[in-house]
C-alpha cells in the first residue's frame, strides 16, 4: 500500500478553509433538516488534501447536512482525510464487509484525569470517551453536523425551536433502551451550575427541553443561536444514562455511561485503558476493530520505537518527532491542520497581570515567530482567538503592534505601570513537549523586561484542576477553538464563558458576542467577531502564540483512519489492523 500526502503550498488552502463551512456565518436556518443526501452530495468544490489508505466503504445517505452549519459551496476544502473512508457519522452499509476484528494499541502521550464528558475538557480524556458515547449529531471531517443518534431534525422558522428525531432501538453499554427522556436528562445535568459542566455556556440558550415520546426530543431556545446544531456534536454533549450516573453519584469520571462504538472493559491510571467493540451498535460494520488499547506512553522515543518494532500502531507525535519519521518507510507519519492554537493565558485577577500595560508589555517582549521556528519548527504560523484555519473569520494580524517584537516598547509599558522586578510562575503540562518547551523560550523572553517566571511542568491531572479553579498567574496551553468564531470568542472570553478561566470581563465582547450568535447576515455577524477578536487582542488575556499542524504515526497495517482537524480520534471507529 502507497501512503501518498498531498500539501498544497497555499495558506489559504492548507489552513483548512472548509473547516469554515461549519464556522460559516450565522444564516436564517432553514425550516428542517433537508432531504437525505449522499455524503458526497455536499462534497466541497474543490479537491482535499488527503492521505490515502485503502478505502472503506462508500457512506450511505445521511440526513440533516444542511442544517444551520453546513458546508458554504464557495469554501475551498484542505482537510487531511482519508480518501473514500465513511465517517463516523454516516452508516457503512457495507460496512460489516470490512469489520476485520483484532487489536488496536494505541501509544497514548497522556493519562485521562476523567471519563465524564460533561466535565472533562483534557483532549486526553475527549480522545477517549469520544469513542465511548453517542450525541445527537457528530462532526464529519469538514467539521459539519452530521446525524449521530438524531437521524434528522427540524428547526423552527424563528430558529428557536429544534426538534430531533431519535434512532429506535439504540441501547446503553448496560443493556438499557436510550430513549428522548436520557437526551432530556443529559442536556438539563450539562446546564445545572451544580455540574460546572465544560459545556454549560454551550447550551445556557435553552430554555426548556420537551421528550413528547421516546424517540422525539423539542429543544426551545431563549433566542436563536446559530453555533447551536454544530454544538450537540462536541464531545462534551455525549448522551448519559441516568441510572449510571445516579449509581456513581453523579460521577462519571470512572465508568461507562454511553451507548458509543466501543465499551470501557478497564481503567488501569497511569497504566492502559482498554475499549472493546459494542455488538450493539447502531453504525453496521462499526467499529471495525474488536479492540482498542490504550497505553500511557509519555515519552516520544518509547513510543516512536514500540510503532516501529509494532508493539503499538498507532501515536500522536510532536513537530519533532514527525520530523524524525517522515522519511520512515516503515511507518505512516502524516501531518494535518487543526483548529488549536498554543497559548500564553494571564489570570488578570492577580497582580501585576491586572494592570493593561503589564499584559501589553509581554505581548511586546514575546516573540511569536521564535516560538514557531524553535518549538513548532516551523510547522505552524501566526493567529489571532479565531485559529489562521477559519480563514473567513480569523482576523488581519497585521494590524497589531504587539506581534513585532519590541523590548524598549516593553519595557517602557512596564515602567509606565510601576511594575519592575516581577517573580512569578508559570504552569505547563508536562506532558505535552511543546507547552513546556515554548514556556522556556518565553521565560527567556520575558527576563528581558524584569519579569522572572519560573516554569512550573504539572501533570496533566494536576494542570487541568488548576485551569479549572483559575489556579495560576502564567499559563502554557492550548485550546481547540471549535467550528464556529462563537466558540473561539466567547467560550473563552465572554465573561461567561465556561472555559474563560482568566477572570476577564469586557462588556463590548460580551455584547458582540450576543449579536454574533444571532445574527442572519454573514457580513453583520464577520462584523461582530472581528470587533471582539480585536479587544480581546488588545487586552491580551491571552497571547495567541501559533495555529500548529497535528502530527500522527501509525503502522502501515493501519487501515481506514481519518484524521480530524479537531484532533479527536473518531477515525479509530472505522480503523481496523490488517
Amino acid at each position: 500500500m502507497i501512503l501518498t500526502k498531498r500539501f498544497t503550498t497555499s495558506l489559504s488552502v492548507v489552513l483548512l478553509a472548509t473547516v469554515v463551512a461549519c464556522a460559516r456565518a450565522p444564516e436564517s436556518p432553514p425550516t428542517s433538516a433537508p432531504a437525505p443526501t449522499t455524503a458526497a452530495a455536499s462534497a466541497p468544490t474543490s479537491a482535499p488534501t488527503t492521505v490515502s489508505v485503502p478505502a472503506a466503504a462508500a457512506p450511505t445517505a445521511a440526513a440533516g447536512t444542511g442544517a444551520a452549519g453546513s458546508a458554504p459551496t464557495s469554501a475551498a476544502t484542505a482537510s487531511t482525510t482519508t480518501a473514500g473512508a465513511a465517517t463516523p457519522a454516516t452508516a457503512a452499509a457495507t460496512g460489516a464487509a470490512n469489520a476485520v476484528g483484532g487489536e488496536i494499541v494505541v501509544g497514548k502521550d497522556q493519562e485521562a484525569p476523567g471519563l465524564d464528558p460533561a466535565k472533562n475538557p483534557a483532549q486526553a480524556a475527549t480522545r477517549v470517551f469520544d469513542l465511548m458515547y453517542s450525541r445527537l449529531t457528530r462532526l464529519d471531517p469538514q467539521m459539519r453536523a452530521q446525524p449521530d443518534l438524531a437521524t434528522n431534525w427540524d428547526i423552527s422558522s424563528d430558529g428557536k425551536t429544534y426538534t430531533f428525531h431519535l434512532r429506535q432501538g439504540v441501547k446503553f453499554h448496560n443493556g438499557h433502551e436510550l430513549t428522548s427522556a436520557d437526551v432530556k436528562y443529559t442536556y438539563e445535568r450539562i446546564i445545572n451550575p451544580d455540574t460546572a459542566s465544560i459545556a454549560q455556556s454551550f447550551f445556557a440558550p435553552i430554555d426548556h427541553i420537551d421528550a413528547p415520546d421516546p424517540y422525539t426530543v423539542v429543544i426551545v431556545l431563549k433566542e436563536a443561536n446559530t453555533p447551536f446544531l454544530v454544538n450537540t456534536a462536541a464531545t462534551w454533549a455525549g448522551i448519559v444514562a441516568k441510572e449510571v450516573v445516579d449509581a456513581n453519584n453523579g460521577d462519571l469520571n470512572k465508568v461507562d455511561a454511553g451507548s458509543g462504538p466501543f465499551i470501557l472493559q478497564e481503567w488501569t491510571p497511569d497504566t492502559q485503558t482498554v475499549l472493546v467493540r459494542n455488538p450493539n451498535y447502531y453504525v453496521p460494520g462499526q467499529p471495525a476493530a474488536d479492540k482498542i488499547t490504550f497505553l500511557i506512553m509519555p515519552d516520544e522515543n518509547a513510543r516512536i520505537a514500540a510503532l516501529r518494532t509494532g508493539n503499538i500502531q498507532f501515536t500522536v507525535l510532536s513537530a519533532a518527532g514527525y520530523d524524525t519519521l517522515k522519511s520512515d518507510t516503515s511507518v505512516k507519519a502524516v501531518e494535518g491542520p487543526t483548529l488549536s492554537y498554543a497559548y500564553l493565558g494571564m489570570n488578570v485577577a492577580r497582580p501585576p497581570f491586572d494592570k493593561p500595560q503589564v499584559r501589553e508589555a509581554i505581548s511586546y517582549a514575546v516573540d511569536r515567530n521564535e516560538i514557531i521556528n524553535s518549538v513548532f519548527r516551523g510547522h505552524a504560523r501566526p493567529t489571532g482567538p479565531v485559529p489562521s484555519a477559519m480563514t473567513d473569520w480569523a482576523i488581519d494580524l497585521g494590524q497589531f503592534d504587539t506581534y513585532t517584537p519590541n523590548l524598549d516598547k516593553a519595557k517602557q509599558l512596564m515602567s509606565d505601570a510601576g511594575v519592575s522586578n516581577v517573580k512569578t510562575t508559570m504552569i505547563a503540562m508536562s506532558t505535552l513537549s511543546y507547552q513546556v518547551d515554548a514556556a522556556q523560550v518565553i521565560r527567556a523572553q520575558l527576563l528581558k523586561i524584569g519579569i522572572d517566571a519560573e516554569v512550573q511542568p504539572q501533570e496533566v491531572g494536576v494542570y487541568v484542576d488548576n485551569w479549572k479553579k483559575k489556579n495560576m498567574d502564567l499559563m502554557v496551553g492550548g485550546n481547540g477553538s471549535g467550528t464556529n468564531p462563537d466558540r473561539a470568542v466567547c467560550f473563552f472570553f465572554c465573561t461567561d464563558g465556561s472555559a474563560n478561566v482568566w477572570n476577564y470581563s469586557n462588556s463590548s465582547v460580551d455584547s458582540d458576542g450576543a449579536e454574533g450568535r444571532t445574527a442572519t447576515d454573514q457580513a453583520q455577524a464577520k462584523s461582530v467577531y472581528t470587533d471582539a477578536q480585536k479587544q480581546i487582542v488588545d487586552d491580551a488575556p491571552n497571547l495567541f502564540l501559533a495555529n500548529q499542524d497535528q502530527f500522527l504515526a501509525y503502522s502501515p497495517k493501519l487501515n481506514n483512519f481519518t484524521m480530524m482537524p479537531d484532533e479527536n480520534w473518531q477515525g479509530l471507529i472505522t480503523a481496523s489492523v490488517q
